[in-house]
């Protein structure tokens, strides 16, 4: 990641943050399918797991998978590899109280 651990956190903490994931939660219906590889960028830049929004942005990768170029395809997987969607290991980062993925 471009941002160094302390720079991630205390951003992360900041309270105007904090509203704006707010508000991309609240309207995550707006996000165009388009942006997912984006928004996915920069949620895994900053480490930022938000499992309200995840499902809804697998949902649209997986659904325009078939339209996007493999550099495309490859900065998702990338991306939630850094998040760590998808493994077996560690933390389930889907919904806190929920099993693995």
């Amino acid at each position: 990641s471009l941002w160094a651990t302390a720079d991630r956190q205390r951003l992360i903490a900041f309270k105007k943050f904090k509203y704006l994931v707010g508000d991309l939660i609240d309207r995550q219906a707006e996000i165009q399918d388009q942006d997912v590889p984006r928004v996915l960028y920069a949620l895994s830049c900053l480490q930022y797991r938000s499992w309200q929004m995840l499902p809804h942005l697998l949902e649209a990768a997986d659904r325009r998978k078939d339209h996007w170029r493999m550099e495309v395809l490859c900065n998702i997987i990338h991306s939630c590899g850094v998040l760590n969607i998808g493994c077996n290991t560690g933390p389930n980062l889907s919904h806190p109280t929920a099993g693995s993925f």
